[in-house]
């Protein structure tokens, strides 16, 4: 079987020469979960076990029935989460790039943030990944210009988090929440306002009190709106990069005493926390030049630097334990239905190979696939990415994280499109709930 004769099962007489790559995706499961399964003597239970293990992901949802209070403390904040594993056990196959995304680590941002939902039971919902894929994939389906970083790193999304921090991250999700309403309603207010007013020449001035009216209204809404922006950058320095930290204090305990404590790290280094001390003394996993030239001039021992280096190399590698690097980029070249996709695979040496149906040239590395992408596209048939595979680092396994509580029955849960996998019969199925975690 070629690779054209399981695109004619999928699409039938809709097959052409270009098919949406998300979307071929997606008709590739439910073929391998359905119409595959029906199949006497389950032939394929290897392959469809395989496509699970390579690229489907899970979630469950945490759910919050009212925000908590603005005192900033942990009191209300109670999210509900699922009262058995597959009750809340929902899968994807892609996590979607959305409008104003510019980056895929926003995409990820977006994908597992607290939402609105606008109801009056549950206020808030929260995606939290359940299983992680070792080949993740970010879907766009619209032109955008979205950034992708070469390697993601996905600890932060996956590591577990104090109470402080979750009610931290709903906070900035709430208050992102309100600054976007506002700013929505300000932009309408402001058309709204030229239509006014140019219906208030037009009528030689007899709108004019109208028109004042809603000038002032936009007036108060822009002050309106400037604490918000406020608290929000305000909770973005607080989030920071996602991760409790200790103190400065804490962090350095037995390596550095108080008065080297003070004298430098506060005091020559201006230093009054971790991050700081990290961006500071600790680039990239590797110690950084001022680290060195502070023994050099015996500000610090030698001692004193190892022991600071150590606990920032092992501070590092918990906050990049789990990275994906990147593997595939999907181009679609032109507007609409009619256009043309190309794609981009990394190699092991990290060159990469372009796929241009019959044609395949060589990329010396990321910059060389960003410029071809750049000089394909132009105004009347843009270039732009429409799905961006990324390959777990050092691991071909799936991730699993464990159940939010306890196992109990299959609901058959589905998101994006996708059953869950108790839904097969057999060693399959079995393999997909009550397999042997993998880490």
């Amino acid at each position: 079987t070629c690779a054209r004769d399981v695109a004619a099962a999928l699409y039938g007489r809709e097959l052409g020469e270009q098919q949406d790559c998300d979307e071929l995706m997606h008709r590739l499961s439910l073929l391998l979960q359905e119409g595959l399964s029906e199949v006497p003597g389950r032939p394929f239970q290897a392959l469809q076990q395989g496509f699970r293990r390579l690229f489907v992901g899970a979630t469950c949802e945490a759910r919050l029935k009212a925000a908590p209070g603005t005192n900033g403390g942990e009191e209300g904040f109670s999210p509900i989460h699922p009262e058995s594993e597959d009750a809340g056990r929902k899968q994807f196959l892609s996590i979607p790039v959305q409008q104003g995304n510019r980056t895929v680590t926003q995409a990820l941002e977006d994908f597992t943030s607290w939402s609105s939902t606008g109801g009056t039971d549950i206020k808030w919902t929260q995606e939290c990944f359940r299983t992680v894929p070792p080949f993740l994939c970010f879907a766009s389906r619209q032109v955008s210009a979205f950034e992708w970083e070469e390697a993601l790193n996905l600890t932060r999304f996956i590591a577990p988090s104090s109470p402080s921090m979750q009610r931290r991250r709903f906070e900035r999700s709430r208050m992102l929440h309100i600054q976007t309403d506002l700013r929505d309603w300000l932009q309408r207010l402001g058309v709204a306002y030229d239509f006014l007013a140019k219906a208030n020449d037009n009528c030689n001035g007899s709108l004019a009190a109208r028109a004042k009216a809603h000038s002032d209204l936009i007036a108060q809404g822009e002050e309106d709106l400037k604490p918000i922006v406020e608290k929000v950058a305000e909770l973005e320095r607080s989030v920071g990069d996602g991760f409790d930290e200790q103190s400065l204090e804490e962090f350095v305990r037995g390596v550095v005493d108080a008065a080297t404590l003070r004298r430098v790290l506060h005091g020559d280094l201006g230093v009054d926390s971790v991050k700081k001390l990290a961006d500071l003394l600790f680039d990239g996993g590797v110690s950084t030049e001022t680290l060195h030239r502070l023994v050099k001039e015996g500000a610090l021992t030698q001692a004193v630097a190892d022991g600071i280096a150590s606990k920032l190399k092992a501070r590092w590698d918990e906050q990049h334990a789990h990275m994906y690097d990147l593997h595939a980029i999907i181009v679609y070249q032109g507007l609409g239905q009619v256009g043309h996709y190309i794609a981009f695979i990394r190699q092991a040496d990290g060159r990469y190979l372009c796929f241009d149906d019959e044609q395949v040239s060589e990329h010396a590395d990321a910059a060389a696939v960003r410029a071809d992408v750049a000089e394909r596209g132009s105004e009347a048939y843009p270039a732009s990415v429409r799905m961006v595979v990324y390959c777990r680092r050092g691991c071909c396994e799936p991730l699993e994280l464990g159940a939010c509580q306890a196992p109990a029955a299959s609901n058959g849960a589905t998101t994006n499109g996708l059953k869950h996998p108790s839904s097969a019969e057999g060693p399959a199925a079995d393999e997909a709930n009550g397999g042997e975690q993998r880490e």
